[in-house]
């Protein structure tokens, strides 16, 4: 049987991949898509973020030290607040790379992958309610990143029956509920009666 140290014995394992100089960089903190592959996206961001809130709740590292919670998600935070942005849709780019000299290519984010991110954000306000205001100013700052300008696409997703669908509307509702709150929910639907 599956014991809980058996699990937390897993967790030591798999965080070990989110070590500095494994995935994540050294200098800079930000997490790799891939082994040898020195670039990601906002999907690696949101599960990295994600990993970091639950490494910590389960103890596997402190929220203070060098590479503690707050250190990790303040990098992230700080490449999300600063990252280099398309100039005419003041969009950002699909890949970055781990050492911030650019991205990979001019092809604009993944609307699934800044979903993901969302989700992450939306988890990491509620884990540690100090970077509330700071999420909520980078996420709806539209004189830097103008996310609310992708909202009309998400409210078109009414008819998905794709749980990446449901995912991605569920992080973009959590930041305009107001607009979108009623898309995972029927998406879920659709889902169930598909």
């Amino acid at each position: 049987t599956m014991t809980k140290e058996t699990w937390l014995d897993i967790a030591r394992v798999a965080w070990q991949y989110f070590q500095p100089g494994i995935v994540v960089d050294s200098t800079t903190g930000l997490p790799a898509s891939s082994l040898g592959w020195n670039y990601f996206t906002d999907w690696d961001l949101g599960v990295y973020l994600q990993a970091i809130i639950d490494a910590q709740k389960v103890g596997l590292i402190s929220k203070d030290g060098d590479w503690g919670s707050t250190v990790r998600i303040d990098k992230v935070l700080a490449f999300l607040e600063t990252r280099a942005l398309n100039s005419t849709t003041r969009i950002p780019y699909w890949f970055y790379n781990v050492n911030k000299t650019g991205y990979l290519s001019q092809s604009s984010i993944d609307l699934f992958d800044t979903g993901t991110l969302f989700v992450s954000l939306n988890n990491l306000k509620k884990f540690d309610s100090s970077f509330a205001s700071r999420v909520d100013n980078f996420v709806h700052n539209v004189n830097r990143t103008n996310y609310g300008a992708l909202v009309p696409t998400i409210q078109q997703m009414n008819s998905s029956t794709s749980v990446y669908g449901y995912y991605c509307a569920s992080g973009f509702a959590f930041f305009w509920p107001n607009e979108l709150s009623t898309v995972p929910i029927t998406i879920l639907n659709n889902i169930y009666n598909a």
